[in-house]
This record gives structure tokens, C-alpha cells and sequence, in this order.
């Protein structure tokens, strides 16, 4: 999948957005089905159907949270328990 990033234009967003998402620490992906703006609103065809790239990219996403697929950018890092880190229990 390419990736571009760029800034959005509202009004082109309304009216050429087939898929909307967001994302966040306890959301991980997340898709959007309703924009409202300047008292109107627009149905986005968000969802977490299997064949959607939200879907698609949520699946990746959580596949490199629990070690399943490669963390190819180095973003995980292990978090050591407290009773570990004070010795109560061994890792």
C-alpha cells in the first residue's frame, strides 16, 4: 500500500472520501461513518468490514501489537511488570 501524507481540504474530503478512520491508544483503528460540518452532514462508508482498508490496516496494526506479524519500524516496546521490576515474580 502506498502512503501519502498531505494536508486535507475539507470540502474535498466531503466530497470524495469513500473511508474515513482514527486512530488512538485505546481505539488502535477506528472507522468514521458520519462527517458533519457546516450544518451538513455526509455519510462515510467507515466500517470494519473485512474487506475494508480500515479493516485491512486495524488487522496489521493489532498483528504487530501482539507479535504476530514483523515491527519493522521498531515501534514496540516490552514493558516490564512491576512485581518483576521489584523482584516479586520472575519475568
Amino acid at each position: 500500500m502506498k502512503v501519502e501524507e498531505q494536508p486535507l481540504n475539507i470540502i474535498d474530503v466531503l466530497e470524495n472520501a469513500q473511508e474515513a478512520f482514527f486512530t488512538g491508544t485505546a481505539a488502535v483503528i477506528q472507522p468514521i461513518t458520519e462527517i458533519n460540518y457546516d450544518g451538513k452532514s455526509k455519510m462515510i462508508g467507515g466500517s470494519l468490514a473485512e474487506k475494508s482498508r480500515t479493516a485491512e490496516l486495524r488487522r496489521h496494526l493489532v498483528g504487530i501489537q501482539f507479535g504476530l506479524l514483523e515491527d519493522q519500524w521498531n515501534w514496540i516496546e516490552k514493558v516490564v511488570s512491576i512485581y518483576v521490576f521489584y523482584g516479586y515474580r520472575k519475568e
